[in-house]
C-alpha cells in the first residue's frame, strides 16, 4: 500500500526458478490471478456483465490447468492463451480508480532471471514482455 493508493500485488518470484520452463510460467501466473478472479468474479461480472461473463469462461478452464494435474504437458501456446485470457478478463487501469477496490499490480523479484526462458522459448519471453506493457494502459 502506497501513502494515497490501495493495491492488489501479484508477486512473481524469478529467483525461484519460476520463469525457466513454459510449465513453471503457467504454474506462477496462474497460482497469482486464480485467488484474484475468484475474489472479485462476482464484482467484474456485475460492473461488465456478458462481456466479463464470456471472457470468464476461458480463463475459468485456463485456471484449472496445472503441470501438477499431470493432464498434459503445458507448452508455450498455454501461456499465451493464459495471458490471453487474463487480459480479456481485466479491465482497464483506470477503471479500478472509480471504485474503492485495490488495484492489480504485478510486481516481478529477479526481472533480470527473465533470460532463462529467453534461452528457452524467446517467443514466450517476448509475448510476456507484450503482455505486461498492454496491461499497464
Amino acid at each position: 500500500m502506497t501513502k494515497d493508493k490501495f493495491f492488489r500485488p501479484f508477486f512473481i518470484d524469478c529467483r525461484a526458478g519460476q520463469f525457466d520452463t513454459p510449465a513453471n510460467v503457467y504454474d506462477s501466473i496462474r497460482s497469482e490471478f486464480k485467488d484474484f478472479f475468484k475474489d472479485f468474479k462476482e464484482f467484474l461480472s456485475k460492473n461488465f456483465g456478458a462481456k466479463f461473463t464470456v471472457a470468464y469462461q476461458d480463463i475459468e478452464v485456463a485456471l484449472q490447468l496445472s503441470s501438477n494435474n499431470n493432464v498434459r504437458e503445458i507448452t508455450s501456446v498455454d501461456v499465451r492463451n493464459l495471458l490471453r485470457d487474463i487480459k480479456n478478463c481485466l479491465p482497464i487501469w483506470s477503471f479500478w480508480n472509480s471504485y474503492d477496490l485495490p488495484a492489480p499490480i504485478l510486481i516481478i523479484d529477479e526481472a533480470n532471471m527473465f533470460s532463462q526462458l529467453g534461452n528457452s522459448d524467446p517467443d514466450l519471453l517476448r509475448s510476456i514482455l507484450n503482455w505486461m506493457v498492454l496491461n499497464t494502459k
